[in-house]
């Protein structure tokens, strides 16, 4: 359950990885889980997507997203393909992982739909944009530069920039068109951005 209440989503096989338990045994303990009303799945897909319930964050002590039951189905998927992108940069990155809203809001910072950003062993800091199928290019250099402003009971003064702060500036996509059109427009912009593939983790996304 630490895991949900840090992601807030993720599949069954991103949880056995987290929790270096095997699958067959995670099974059995998100059965119990469910049948206990602590977690549930967040829609009807494979893999399906699992999250916390009320009693289960009341639980854990975290809140709700926005005091909100339900999350569209874009936000889960989203943060499904963050977590596989936090799993790849952990194995050639020591100690990368991703923060929590929170802990932006108290950086500066006021992360918009599909910005993460995380910290790795050594100190270096990441921006990464997850496509969500339907970002345009441009909007990347938009992420970069905007100024942020977050909610002023965790940071009174004007927000920041993620270009003034982080190290690396990853866009991740699960589109091959999409890929070919990131990295044209990065290759045109002053954008200091790379741009990498990622295997949608369920049908019908590639393109």
């Amino acid at each position: 359950m630490g895991e949900l209440a840090r992601t807030q989503f993720a599949t069954a096989d991103q949880l056995a990885i987290w929790c270096r338990v095997s699958k067959p045994a995670l099974s059995l303990y998100l059965k119990a889980l469910h049948r206990a009303g602590l977690v549930e799945t967040g829609a009807d897909t494979k893999p399906q997507i699992w999250q916390l319930t009320l009693a289960g964050a009341a639980r854990m002590q975290v809140p709700m997203p926005s005091g909100r039951r339900h999350s569209s189905w874009a936000v889960m998927q989203n943060a499904a393909h963050r977590n596989a992108v936090e799993i790849l940069l952990a194995k050639e990155h020591t100690g990368f992982h991703f923060l929590s809203r929170r802990q932006l809001y108290k950086k500066g910072f006021n992360p918009s739909h599909g910005e993460h950003a995380g910290t790795d062993a050594t100190g270096t800091t990441w921006l990464v944009l997850v496509d969500d199928f339907m970002m345009e290019s441009r909007v990347i250099g938009k992420h970069w530069n905007r100024e942020h402003r977050p909610p002023r009971r965790y940071w009174p003064e004007v927000g920041r920039r993620w270009s003034n702060t982080v190290n690396r500036y990853l866009v991740v996509t699960t589109s091959n068109e999409h890929l070919t059109r990131h990295e044209h427009f990065v290759s045109q912009s002053q954008v200091p951005a790379d741009v990498m593939y990622l295997k949608p983790l369920w049908r019908g996304q590639q393109t």
